[in-house]
């Protein structure tokens, strides 16, 4: 199964989307998007793991090229464009470089959106234009 397979099994507005850093992840019963590194927070079989192994060891759901000129986030994200409510733990901390452009990967995605939000960890909220 790959990621479009998996999202289009769900009705919700909604997404979570998770990295590697250490966070706090709600319970939920919406699509969840396990991003590389972020597998290591995976519990009970449930959600999807995506990316291209360069920090994840185990299988993942679905591998993407090692050799890309996009993040994992970032193909994540072009996947995610049926939803306006975006969820995101284990992306804040750690290495500056990294957390920018998870900022930047996010902000990109909200610009080709409308009334859309991103919630990082309830430190960030970032919305798309309105209409």
């Amino acid at each position: 199964m790959d990621v479009f397979k998996y999202l289009s099994q769900f009705s919700t507005n909604s997404v979570q989307l998770i990295g590697p850093m250490p966070c706090e992840i709600p319970n939920t019963s919406g699509p969840i998007l396990y991003i590389d590194g972020g597998t290591k927070h995976k519990k009970d079989g449930l959600g999807f793991s995506l990316g291209d192994n360069d920090s994840h060891q185990e299988k993942l759901d679905q591998i993407l090229p090692k050799e890309k000129d996009y993040s994992d986030l970032s193909y994540a994200l072009s996947q995610c464009h049926q939803f306006n409510e975006l969820y995101l733990y284990g992306f804040l901390g750690g290495r500056k470089d990294h957390e920018l452009i998870n900022l930047g990967e996010v902000s990109h995605f909200l610009n080709h959106k409308t009334n859309s939000f991103a919630h990082f960890e309830g430190q960030i909220l970032a919305y798309a234009k309105g209409e």
